[in-house]
């Protein structure tokens, strides 16, 4: 694991200098065995040696290490981290069925499948209420201590990593080969995304660079908008800037309708597809009702955890390779 932090730590100071200077120094031990205590279960080692290297950014850069998300100080991943519990605890069985009817398990079995799991440790953060996090509480077919996306947009979870030093790894792997976009936005400031697949947001692109993973009937029930995609491969690439999350948006931009409905028109490969498309449209319609409950849910999240809506007025709130698409 310090080998590779040492080769990330490189590879920023050399790249986005702004970044690297925007890490904290490490955290105490304290700091940890406290968060432990509380979530009451053992922390993987390369998380600890994750925080130890460096505890997050101290917040004046206007992107983060992880393909532009927010490296969370410990004090702050704990704070969303007791938001979720809250959430988890206060809602009912019920609610928390009607917010996960849609949420499903990429690759099948290794993930929960929950809207919310106060098991779940966040570590990075998108300023729109999703995180990468470690999974202490995996399914069956999962592993303890594995990387994934999760967070109020994020009803297909992907095991990103078998566990935070992998995932490091596959990181700077990826930034050392090249596949990195680094950009001057309009305001000045330096934004990190992926080169392949050219999105703008890293939960998006984790959609593309692992969605062979999804074979083994992963497809059974995602909403429409996801099947389209996934059924469709010559779109793939467009789903998410037209679906565009609004999460994701130009801070300050309204909210959009399309995070809850089909994707936006786009060009199909022939019949055989828009036969497809039928089907994958005809099994959701019965369920209108159910994904009416899923927004309602996610409204009173909303209500309950205001700070992850769009629309902070500072700029770092919102930071770049966060909230802006083509």
């Amino acid at each position: 694991m310090k080998a590779v932090l040492e080769r990330l730590d490189t590879w920023l100071e050399t790249n986005l200098d702004e970044v690297h200077a925007d890490l904290a120094p490490g955290c105490s031990e304290a700091a940890l065995a406290e968060f432990e205590e509380l979530v009451g279960r053992d922390f993987p080692e390369s998380l600890k040696a994750l925080y130890r290297w460096h505890n997050g950014q101290k917040g004046k850069a206007s992107t983060g290490p992880f393909f532009g998300l927010t490296f969370l100080p410990l004090a702050e991943a704990l704070k969303h981290w007791a938001s979720w519990k809250d959430l988890v605890e206060e809602w009912s069985d019920e609610d928390m069925a009607a917010a996960s009817d849609f949420c499903s398990s990429v690759p099948p079995g290794a993930i929960k499948p929950l809207y919310a799991n106060h098991y779940w440790i966040p570590f990075a953060y998108d300023y729109g209420g999703n995180h990468l996090g470690v999974d202490l509480d995996p399914a069956e077919q999962g592993s303890v201590g594995q990387v994934i996306n999760f967070g109020r947009d994020e009803e297909e979870k992907f095991v990103v990593a078998s566990s935070v030093e992998a995932f490091v790894e596959w990181l700077v792997e990826q930034f050392e080969t090249g596949n990195v976009a680094i950009r001057v936005e309009d305001d000045g400031a330096r934004s990190l995304n992926t080169k392949v697949p050219e999105l703008h947001h890293f939960l998006d692109s984790v959609q593309v660079l692992f969605a062979e993973q999804r074979l083994g009937g992963m497809r059974k029930r995602l909403p429409c908008n996801r099947m389209w995609a996934t059924r469709c491969p010559s779109v793939i690439l467009q789903r998410p800037q037209d679906r565009a999350p609004p999460a994701r948006r130009i801070a300050g931009q309204a909210r959009s309708h399309i995070c809850f409905g089909p994707v936006s028109p786009v060009p199909l490969p022939g019949p055989p597809c828009w036969l497809d498309t039928i089907s994958a449209w005809a099994p959701w319609l019965p369920r209108r009702a159910q994904d009416m409950r899923q927004g309602g849910q996610r409204y009173l999240h909303r209500t309950h955890w205001p700070e992850t809506d769009v629309g902070a007025g500072l700029p770092r709130d919102a930071p770049r390779g966060r909230r802006s698409i083509s």
